[in-house]
């Protein structure tokens, strides 16, 4: 695991338990001024905050679990909390121990799905709307939307995670570069099209990013929209890998994955481009069974007897996870049956080796009897 998917994964656990308990204020003298205020950011509470940043509390007083006040405002989408932080000195483009900006972790928090994970992991009731002033307010305040510590995902591209399209457009007009490339090739538009949030994608696109941008694993945006959100057909490197690997992923992930290959398809994506395996979108969108999307790549063009790396066709990948109907149209759309990979094959006998029966039975039936191997007559004497 690399350093940048430890942070990631830490980061996604840290999201997944609320980042802290609800710590019961105590206003005895053996608490220190940073430690009451931090408490107040995490109860919510603006007056005792704001009297405790008048009496001289440090906001940039890091907690024993390496917390700060300003992370308890944010998580809590207290835009008035954050503020009073900032204008009491909060270091806003100094990274916090999580190694994060606090605008990368606003962004983060400005998906309603994570939102509403963490709220109810911590008690409270989700904001709605708040984390995107937040992420306003620490704009005006000088923020950089392209800032981001070594190993971690620029702003934009963690928008694109959150699937946040306010957030997103905000930070394209306040500068955010939309080509922005991770150190392994993934781009915003790679996350939004995996995580299916259209909305991103067609901002992105109205900014003529480009859509053949590919990672270090050759995948396109168009087939990490394809895949539609399986986790086993998504590849994407370091923190995106790491994030999309743990149950926040489910809270982040749309279920726009076909709006999203129309909206490539229609801006020139090319439908029959294979990653470094040799896989089309065909064959990922064949792996994950979507028909809808199958649909739209054949009238786009997509080859259906297009081959991988390894010989396989897009009906060797539907029937080697089962996919019945992705089997069934395929087959409808003239795929041939008995075509073989590099390993001698058969989409059947692939059907069969996975214990798929239903598409079993659908291969047996369209591959017909098999012809009995031709052999040379026997010569006789004279």
């Amino acid at each position: 695991m690399t350093h940048a998917q430890r942070r990631a994964g830490a980061l996604a656990a840290g999201l997944l338990l609320g980042l802290w308990p609800l710590l019961p204020f105590r206003a005895d003298a053996d608490v220190s001024r940073e430690q009451q205020l931090y408490e107040a950011c995490v109860r919510n509470d603006l007056m005792a905050a704001k009297s405790l940043l008048r009496d001289g509390a440090n906001p940039n007083t890091y907690t024993e679990k390496g917390e700060t006040p300003f992370q308890a405002a944010v998580v809590n989408g207290n835009r008035e909390l954050v503020e009073a932080l900032l204008d009491a000195g909060v270091y806003l483009n100094s990274p916090l121990r999580n190694g994060y900006y606090g605008l990368q972790y606003a962004i983060l928090y400005s998906n309603q799905g994570l939102n509403r994970l963490a709220g109810a992991l911590a008690g409270r009731n989700p904001l709605g709307g708040a984390h995107e002033a937040i992420v306003r307010l620490l704009l005006d305040r000088g923020a950089d939307p392209n800032g981001a510590p070594p190993g971690t995902s620029p702003p934009l591209m963690l928008a694109a995670l959150a699937g946040n399209s306010t957030v997103v457009e905000l930070l394209l007009d306040r500068g955010a570069d939309p080509e922005v490339i991770a150190p392994d090739g993934t781009t915003s538009l790679h996350v939004a099209a995996a995580l299916g949030h259209p909305q991103v994608v067609r901002l992105l696109l109205q900014r003529r990013v480009r859509v053949q941008a590919m990672t270090d694993q050759g995948a396109t945006p168009l087939q990490l929209a394809a895949a539609c959100g399986d986790p086993a057909l998504v590849r994407l490197g370091d923190a995106e890998e790491a994030l999309l690997s743990e149950k926040v992923a489910g809270a982040a992930r749309g279920r726009g994955h076909a709006d999203i290959c129309q909206a490539l398809l229609a801006r020139g994506a090319n439908p029959n481009a294979g990653d470094f395996k040799g896989e089309t979108p065909l064959m990922i969108a064949a792996a994950a069974g979507d028909t809808q999307i199958l649909l739209d790549l054949l009238t786009w063009g997509a080859r259906i007897e297009a081959r991988d790396g390894e010989g396989a066709t897009a009906l060797m990948h539907a029937a080697a996870r089962g996919k019945t109907e992705a089997v069934r149209f395929l087959l409808g759309r003239k795929a041939d049956p008995r075509a073989v990979n590099r390993n001698r094959e058969t989409a059947l006998a692939l059907a069969r080796r996975g214990g798929h029966a239903q598409a079993a039975a659908l291969l047996e039936r369209a591959a017909g009897p098999l012809e009995p191997p031709k052999r040379p007559l026997p010569r006789f004497p004279g």
